[in-house]
Order: structure tokens, then sequence, then C-alpha cells
């Protein structure tokens, strides 16, 4: 298309994956530098808007982003009563990650006035605060080899959702890089790379992260990262292993869990936290610094308790290790962190994952509130624009495919109150709310909001 007609747009629908139909083939997860404009999809699940704005935005679309929102279809019935909640926090949640929701209608749509309406009056006085550029913290790599090549149609978007999830409720600003977006001076601007389990990734790709990290970058690998290559052979010798400290893996055989043995981990995380998935043993180079061990658990009980008389522990084995390299580090755990986290998310998991990175790395910008906000600030101008969206109950992570009917959860948005926004190495000048104009208190390098009701747009000079 492009060659035949340079001037045309070219609309892909879409990126994610289907166990059915057609909807697999041919969409790519890379820059392609032409006019396009990457049309997704939210499903009734407004709490996608935020990772698939991210992704559609590494594309570089010069168009803008977007994803589209049926009005209203519950799973494949085209009916006309639409919660109006549910769609107000489909377009606030596209807004605050810096797209924008379209509609389709199945019915008459004129009875579909009311929740249009919501939606305009909530969409169009944030639309001015729409574009930026992030403000870096995380990068999280939505690899197509390991998507093509390793994952199912079931799985392979798990992992990349679950690292946007495990950010979210985190308060960690993350931004979505693809397979050729891995060179040292692209990633420079990212003080961290979360790999994940991306299993299929070429020599030249596994060189550029190590670059990465001895020019003080920090990645977070796990499970079988870089046992294959770009087409999904295996590696005669995992690409990673000599970056990680891996001296030799071998495939866990019952329920991870890790016991913290790091002193400010355990503090952060509690003593245990445990997983339901595959898992990898992998053991450790002598220069790593172990901060887990990981009992692989074959039963249902924890150390044969209900039989003392003949207790056998399970054997404690390295499960999560930090290692210098250069300037940088890399962390390693055996555990599939990121699709563990999108289903079966515990607050283990999260206060690990924050304490790990936070610590190496403090971000630029943070909040101290609770996990159903979301956090997303860009540069406009001489400022930032930080997006603070109250998306609890409606606003449900996506499952692929969804597992369920279409969601219209009645549901409730109560305000939040006393938020901070926690800022560093950037000196404020000012704050203010950008729809009311209203000026925040500035205390101790923390913008205080006293209440947020849906979202607010807070401006900092």
């Amino acid at each position: 298309v492009a060659a035949a007609n340079p001037a045309a747009v070219v609309c892909f629908n879409n990126y994610r994956r289907r166990p059915f139909a057609a909807w697999q083939p041919a969409i790519p997860l890379r820059r392609l530098g032409w006019d396009v404009l990457m049309s997704t999809e939210l499903d009734g699940f407004a709490g996608q808007a935020d990772i698939q704005m991210k992704v559609n935005r590494a594309y570089g679309c010069t168009r803008g982003v977007e994803s589209w929102w049926a009005l209203c279809d519950h799973w494949h019935v085209w009916v006309p009563d639409h919660e109006p909640l549910t769609a107000v926090q489909a377009a606030l949640g596209c807004i605050a990650a810096g797209g924008v929701a379209s509609c389709g209608v199945g019915t008459d749509p004129r009875l579909m006035v009311p929740a249009l309406s919501a939606m305009e009056q909530a969409a169009a006085p944030r639309l001015p605060y729409l574009g930026g550029e992030t403000i870096p913290y995380v990068a999280i790599l939505a690899s197509q080899n390991t998507m093509d090549f390793y994952g199912t149609a079931l799985t392979c978007w798990d992992g990349v959702h679950g690292a946007n999830e495990l950010c979210r409720h985190s308060h960690l600003q993350s931004s979505i890089v693809f397979d050729d977006m891995l060179a040292p001076d692209e990633l420079a601007a990212y003080p961290v790379l979360l790999l994940g389990n991306a299993a299929c990734l070429s020599r030249v790709q596994a060189d550029q992260i190590e670059a990465y990290v001895r020019d003080g970058g920090v990645v977070l690998a796990c499970h079988e990262v870089g046992t294959r290559d770009e087409w999904g052979e295996p590696h005669p010798a995992p690409a990673l292993d000599a970056l990680l400290g891996i001296r030799g893996r071998r495939s866990g055989q019952g329920a991870p869990t890790l016991e913290i043995t790091d002193p400010a981990l355990r503090a952060a995380a509690g003593h245990h936290v445990t997983f339901n998935a595959p898992h990898t043993l992998a053991a450790p180079a002598d220069d790593v610094a172990l901060l887990a061990h990981v009992v692989d658990r074959l039963s249902g009980h924890w150390d044969d308790f209900e039989n003392l008389a003949h207790a056998q522990p399970p054997a404690r084995e390295p499960g999560l290790w930090l290692r210098s390299v250069g300037r940088g580090h890399v962390i390693y755990t055996g555990v599939d962190l990121f699709a563990t986290y999108l289903n079966s998310p515990t607050g283990q998991i999260r206060r690990l994952l924050r304490h790990l990175l936070v610590s190496l790395r403090p971000p630029a910008i943070t909040l101290d509130g609770p996990l159903c906000v979301t956090l997303n600030a860009r540069r406009q101008g001489d400022g930032i624009a930080v997006h603070l969206h109250n998306a609890p109950g409606t606003a449900y992570a996506y499952p692929n495919p969804p597992r369920a009917g279409y969601l219209h959860a009645p549901g409730e948005v109560n305000p939040v109150h006393d938020l901070r926004l926690r800022v560093h190495g950037l000196p404020i000048k000012s704050a203010r709310l950008a729809l009311s104009g209203r000026p925040l208190v500035v205390e101790d390098a923390a913008v205080v909001i006293p209440r947020l009701d849906l979202h607010e747009v807070v401006l900092l000079s």
C-alpha cells in the first residue's frame, strides 16, 4: 500500500491475539515510518485503555492514537442499555495515557445520546492536555518475536499487560518499547527496562541489552528470558545468561514461593511471595547478591505441616538475585513475575517489584495514594502535565481473550483525598489544577491534591 500510494493512511485493527477467527495475522509490533493509525479495541474493559495507548504511542503514529469502544455490546448482542460511567472511564483512561476513545453503535444511535454526551463532556476540556512526551522511567518490552514464536493466543499478551498493571498499581510511569527499540542510545532515556519473560531475543538484542546495563541501566528479567532466538529456535546457550549471572537452568515442578532473605526487601514485601505459574530453577554465579530463596512445592501444604513427625521441608534454592554489571544492575527471578500479576495479583508481588526498582533508580515522579489511581506524566511546553485517573470498580484489567461477557458493572467511584505527588530532581516553581486553575500547595518536594473525583490534570512549572 505504501509503495503504491505514499499518501495513503494505513489503519491496523488490531495487535492483540485471539484463539478464534482471523485476528492474529499481519499486525506489526514495530515502528513502520508510515502514516499509520492503530485502531485497537477496549472490549468493554476500560482498564485496558492505559496499556493500549502506550503500545499505540510507541508506534509513533502521526495521526494520534485511539481505541474503539462498543456502545453497547453485551458480548455480540447489540443493545441500547449502556452504563454511562463505564463509557466515561474508558474515555478518561485513554486521555490519561495520551489517546482517545472512539465508539461503535449497533442500535439506533439516538438511544446512545446520554452515554455519548457523558463521554464528550468528560473528554472535551481534557483534550488540550493529551499530547507531550512521557516522563521516562520504566520501559516494558512488548516483543513480537516472543509473541509470534513462543506465546499462545491465550497467553502472549499476559506478560506485557501484567508488567503495565504492576507499574500502574505502583504509581510508576511506564512506556512500551518494541524489538527494534533496544539500541542503547534509545534505551538510555529509561532508567529501567522490564524484559519479563521475553524468551525470543536475538544475539544482537542481547548485546544491546548488555550495553544498556553497562551504561547504567537496570534490567529485570525472569523465567525463560533469552532462551530462544528471534525465530523461536533454542539458543545453544541462553543469550542473556552470562549477563544475568545464570550458570545453569532446569524447570521447576511445583508452585514457587519466594522466601525473602534481604532485610530491606523483606520489610517492604513480607517474608513470602507466592506465584501460581510455570517457573525456572536457576543456579547463580558467585558474584550475585541473593535476595530470596525459592521453595518449589509439589503439594498443597507447607513443609508437610500435617505430618510433623515425618516432615521433610522442600529444598530452598536461589530464587531472586541482583547482579552489578558496569554502572548498571540486573535482577533475575525464575518465576514469571508479570503474567502472574495479571492473572493472580497480590499486594506482595506489587510491593516486591516497587521496592526493587525504586531502591535502585528512584523515579522522577510518583504518587502517595491508593492503587486505584493511575498516574501518567508528560512534558508539555516548559512544564509537566500529570494525569491522575481514579479508576476502580468499572475499570477491570483486561484478560486476553475476555473470559466473561461484556462488563457493565454498575460500581461507583468514590473521591480520593489528600494525594501527594512526589517529585525528585525537578524543582517545582508552582502547581495548579488544569481545569479549574486552582493553585496547589507544594510541601517538601510534594504537591498536595486535596480531592480527586474522576480525573485531574496537575500542571507543574
